[in-house]
């Protein structure tokens, strides 16, 4: 889990279905605390769940370090544009779960299977079950994550740019005299 404690992110999501499902990840969150009912929450999931690492504010880099020994990202917003850690979980080639929302679908693709409805934690739970028994289905994860990888490169980045730029630059765009 990589982002701030604050509710559109339902951040505390993932380690209550690895709790929940009795499931063998190891969950490493790190983040400020930017809404103050998270640090409870955190202090009580620690208490609760061994398998939950609650890591803090950290340097971007040691983040990218943990994330590229990843097995797995989860992605829990409610609400969201275009998530820059998923889209560095993306560049790196990890495996993603995540909630149905129109920014995560942007970047991963309508036809990604590791969605889950935002918020439901049994659909998470279950979701996340089968990756840890189901091999196949955590390849096919892997393999759309890298069939997207391309779109994350910064040369295809600045394609696009120059491409919306010479739209817009191109359009006959009307002015009024003021």
């Amino acid at each position: 889990m990589v982002g701030h404690l604050r509710p559109v992110k339902d951040p505390m999501l993932t380690a209550k279905a690895v709790r929940k499902f009795h499931l063998p990840y190891e969950v490493y969150h790190w983040g400020a605390i930017l809404d103050t009912q998270y640090a409870k929450e955190i202090e009580e999931e620690k208490q609760k769940n061994p398998y939950y690492h609650y890591l803090g504010e950290i340097p971007r880099r040691k983040g990218w370090e943990i994330l590229a020994k990843s097995y797995l990202f989860s992605m829990t917003s409610i609400i969201e544009g275009g998530a820059n850690a998923l889209g560095e979980a993306i560049a790196i080639g990890i495996p993603v779960v995540a909630s149905r929302i129109p920014g995560n679908i942007g970047l991963l693709g309508e036809s990604y299977e590791g969605y889950f409805t935002p918020a439901n934690i049994e659909e998470l739970g279950r979701l996340l079950q089968r990756l840890s028994k189901d091999q196949p289905f955590y390849l096919t994860l892997k393999k759309q994550i890298m069939e997207r990888q391309r779109f994350f490169h910064p040369s295809e980045e600045k394609k696009s740019w120059k491409s919306l730029l010479h739209g817009i630059l191109e359009e006959d765009i009307p002015f009024q005299k003021q």
